[in-house]
């Protein structure tokens, strides 16, 4: 099992912090003020927008979720040897690159 580990506040950081664009679907992140002035996409130059999910309230709600549900599966398989972490945390080519060494150890 590859389990993508990320930082509480990385992780809320990124998802309060998400704007979309509209147009093209391509994702920016500003911080927790993302919404503070307008953005516009490098790709479109369109307006950004807020996800009505990235806020505060329902990221808290998803890691609580993830605490009871998840928590305890990723415990299972550290227990049995079975889990290899990434930290996801990283760029994305470099989180790409442990994924890649876990799977040619493995294969």
């Amino acid at each position: 099992v590859i389990y993508l580990k990320i930082d509480e506040e990385i992780a809320k950081v990124r998802t309060v912090g998400r704007l979309v664009c509209p147009n093209c679907n391509n994702v920016y992140n500003f911080g927790l003020n993302a919404e503070s002035e307008k953005h516009n996409c490098k790709n479109c130059s369109e307006v950004l927008i807020k996800r009505q999910d990235d806020t505060i309230e329902t990221f808290n709600k998803r890691l609580e979720v993830y605490k009871a549900e998840t928590e305890p599966v990723i415990d299972y398989y550290r227990a049995s040897g079975n889990l290899y972490e990434v930290d996801s945390s990283l760029e994305p080519n470099e989180v790409f690159m442990q994924i890649e060494s876990i799977i040619g150890e493995r294969w």
